[in-house]
């Protein structure tokens, strides 16, 4: 979803703090993840991407609690997915190093293209995941705040980001991430479920 524009901010900023620091040991940057993301892949198989890179194991599987250094897919699984109507979710593709970044595509190409897609992120600090969550609104072209999810520090959601799909793009402490799927009269609740599910999940990443 995200097309490398977030490892391209990331990366600009990271040099900008090696250069103020005189080339010496740059501090804990305020930007994140630690490396730079994977921009999306156009395709699910793209070189890079792994099938079923995640600890998801079938279709029907639900996702689970998720501990750092763990697949960041594991969060959602397809069966979360279909307890919420959208079907059409398999075992997802997974860009990226999985545990600081993940790009998870469990329909379609990516949810820009009308798949289903759940992208994460964590960083060293709060503080640093504030940049990435202001790439990941700047891609879905924002949206409207979310009042109806506890414990974030940051929500907002679109029913027509990009002009293509839905999305919502979250930030908790150091976890951000984003969910798209296809627009329809469901799509909020959809999006609201499944953010509550990762919210559930993700205590130990924030």
């Amino acid at each position: 979803m995200l097309r490398g524009r977030l490892a391209g901010s990331l990366l600009a900023s990271a040099l900008v703090v090696i250069a103020c620091a005189g080339g010496g040991t740059a501090p804990p940057s305020a930007s994140a993840p630690a490396s730079a993301p994977a921009p999306l892949p156009t395709q699910a198989a793209s070189p890079g991407a792994v099938a079923g890179a995640t600890s998801v194991v079938g279709p029907a599987s639900t996702g689970h609690a998720v501990q750092p250094g763990e697949t960041l897919c594991g969060l959602l699984g397809p069966g979360d997915f279909a307890a919420v109507g959208l079907s059409a979710a398999g075992v997802p593709t997974l860009n990226g190093d999985g545990s600081t970044e993940a790009y998870c595509v469990y329909a379609g190409t990516s949810s820009a293209t009308g798949g289903l897609e759940f992208d994460a992120f964590t960083s060293a600090n709060a503080a640093g995941s504030v940049d990435v969550y202001t790439t990941v609104l700047g891609e879905s072209d924002g949206g409207v705040p979310v009042a109806e999810l506890a414990g974030v520090d940051d929500a907002e959601l679109s029913l027509d980001a990009g002009g293509t799909f839905a999305n919502i793009a979250v930030r908790a402490g150091r976890l951000v991430f984003d969910i798209g799927l296809p627009r329809g009269s469901g799509a909020r609740d959809q999006l609201l479920a499944l953010s509550r599910l990762v919210l559930e999940r993700s205590t130990a990443l924030r």
